[in-house]
């Protein structure tokens, strides 16, 4: 099975030249859910997902990258 990609959040990039990326991390955990961020981090532990951070020009997004198929149902009963 391929991986399943999930959009959690997105923001735009101030400076484009840098490499840098600042990342408000508080809030995003509180836009997403400091739950949500939890239970991803555990089963990111157990090697079923991944937290990504996919830039492209001005934007950049966090998506979480389901590896396990029975995550993505628990993943939806749980947090859509």
């Amino acid at each position: 099975m391929k991986s399943k990609l999930i959009p959690l959040t997105k923001w735009h990039t101030v400076d484009q030249s840098t490499p840098d990326l600042d990342i408000d991390w508080p809030r995003y955990h509180r836009e997403t859910g400091l739950d949500c961020i939890q239970w991803i981090q555990q089963q990111e532990r157990t090697g079923r997902c991944q937290l990504i951070i996919e830039r492209q020009s001005s934007r950049a997004r966090l998506t979480l990258e389901i590896f396990d198929p029975g995550m993505i149902s628990e993943y939806y009963l749980l947090w859509s």
